[in-house]
């Protein structure tokens, strides 16, 4: 029985047409039938020390919206934990960093990661943010791999973050499955408190961390259909979901059909790539 507008995912065993071995889709289980709209994260000032990232309290944090196709762009693309939440905000939560992973994946925090330390209240061990990190990548790249029918990506994705190497198809889809599951616990049905001004407030609903918001947009694009495209710039050639645009963008305008490249930044320079070959080859010709 699923909670109150509490998601679930779960594999389907309907087999989807396609090469050996058979390849299976995830689908959405949904009460009271609608997704939710993904939240905006919070973004955190901090400062690194000791292993920890001490999350501040005096200094006023931002509310940022992720883009369309931002775990498998952003996730994908990120190396640096800490990098990444001054960008992108917290990957745990301060007072249960490991709350929202499976219960067969909560490494102990050792001293060596931070572990052994005196710590504020308000703050999270590196080694949480770097694991955080490592999982939603390879949450990502096992999507990646799903999508363009890459069967053995499906087992690298997990295996190039350190994960246990398996031959068997069906560990991976019962890890991206668990982590996804756990993640989703993030998003129940909940009272909200935002003032007037935007600004998060001590005494509003905890918000979700952004490796929940991640795995909750990862969950929709999954089981919502989305084509996943590589871009056409032959320098390019990454993933992507909505052509993107420095230009500023209203939410809901941004292009997601007949699309070739992920920028006009990258249409813009693979034209003249083009270009610039045609008129060598003419200048062969003559």
């Amino acid at each position: 029985m699923l909670d109150v507008d509490r998601l679930q995912l779960s594999i389907n065993t309907e087999r989807v047409q396609g090469p050996e071995p058979p390849t299976f889709r995830p689908t959405l289980s949904l009460w009271p039938g609608e997704a939710r709209e993904l939240p905006p994260v919070v973004v955190v000032p901090f400062v690194e020390r000791a292993g920890r990232v001490e999350l501040s309290t005096a200094e006023r944090s931002k509310r940022v919206t992720l883009p369309d196709d931002f775990v498998i762009r952003e996730v994908v693309e990120s190396e640096n934990a800490v990098t990444f939440m001054r960008e992108w905000g917290p990957l745990a939560r301060a007072q249960d960093e490991f709350r929202s992973l499976p219960e067969d994946d909560r490494p102990a925090v050792s001293a060596s990661a931070g572990g052994g330390m005196p710590r504020a209240r308000a703050s999270i061990s590196l080694f949480a943010a770097e694991h955080h990190l490592r999982v939603l990548r390879a949450l990502a790249r096992h999507y990646l791999a799903s999508a363009e029918g890459d069967e053995a990506g499906i087992v690298q994705a997990w295996a190039a973050e350190g994960f246990t190497a398996t031959a068997d198809s069906w560990a991976p889809w019962y890890w991206w499955t668990n982590h996804i599951n756990a993640a989703l616990r993030a998003f129940p049905m909940y009272v909200d408190f935002t003032r007037p001004d935007d600004e998060v407030h001590l005494l509003q609903t905890p918000s979700p961390t952004t490796y929940e918001v991640a795995a909750l947009q990862l969950a929709q694009m999954a089981t919502g259909g989305r084509e996943v495209l590589r871009c056409a710039n032959e320098r390019c050639r990454r993933p992507f979901t909505r052509q993107r645009s420095s230009r500023r963008q209203y939410r809901g305008t941004e292009h997601a059909t007949g699309l070739k490249y992920c920028s006009r930044e990258c249409a813009k320079a693979q034209s003249e790539r083009d270009r610039r070959a045609r008129r060598r080859e003419g200048g062969r010709n003559e």
